[in-house]
């Protein structure tokens, strides 16, 4: 993905290149509105700075933030998923030990029941991961979409545009030449 972003970022970049500076207002304008979506789309890619902050650990003194808060990037998606598969993996690990351990020494029906309670939520745990797994994908592709339209369809419509619009530009110069040039041979003849 970021090496996604970089490639639309220099699509953004040869795109300045081809305004004259008549179109410098229109260009700060397509150029900022680019920007934008781009910018948008490093945010879902890698956060923004204060997630960045947050996800590593707040050093400001102001505190964790909820455990609740709707992740936002797919780096904290990726960070979340890898430690809920920790702790599911830990999870199973102490499972292990104590069934091990149980069929060395006979366990009450309550300790058995409760090694099945365990089983039970280590499974659900593997699927709330794969719950986790399906939505980064799903949010993946929307980003990966977006950064190809920007890229493909967006950027070359707008070279197009203004390619034709500076040739439409050329003509009509051409034209009032021409028709100077008629004006001027009437004038020469009138007067």
């Amino acid at each position: 993905m970021n090496n996604k972003i970089v490639k639309v970022q220099q699509g953004i970049d040869t795109l300045k290149d081809q305004f004259t500076n008549e179109d410098l207002e229109r260009e700060n304008e397509i150029e900022a509105l680019l920007e934008d979506k781009l910018n948008e789309c490093e945010r879902d890619v890698n956060g923004d700075k204060p997630d960045r902050d947050r996800e590593r650990g707040d050093r400001s003194g102001r505190g964790d933030t909820e455990k609740n808060d709707k992740l936002k990037s797919l780096q904290s998606r990726k960070k979340a998923i890898i430690a809920s598969i920790n702790k599911m993996v830990n999870q199973f690990n102490d499972n292990n030990k104590l069934i091990k351990e149980s069929n060395k020494v006979t366990k009450t029906e309550k300790e058995m029941a409760d090694l099945i309670r365990r089983n039970k939520d280590i499974q659900d745990d593997c699927k709330k991961i794969d719950d986790m797994i399906n939505a980064g994908k799903t949010f993946a592709a929307d980003i990966d979409e977006r950064l190809d339209n920007l890229l493909d369809p967006t950027i070359q419509d707008i070279k197009d545009k203004y390619t034709d619009k500076n040739q439409m530009i050329d003509e009509c110069d051409e034209l009032f030449d021409k028709a100077n040039a008629q004006i001027e041979r009437l004038d020469n003849i009138i007067d």
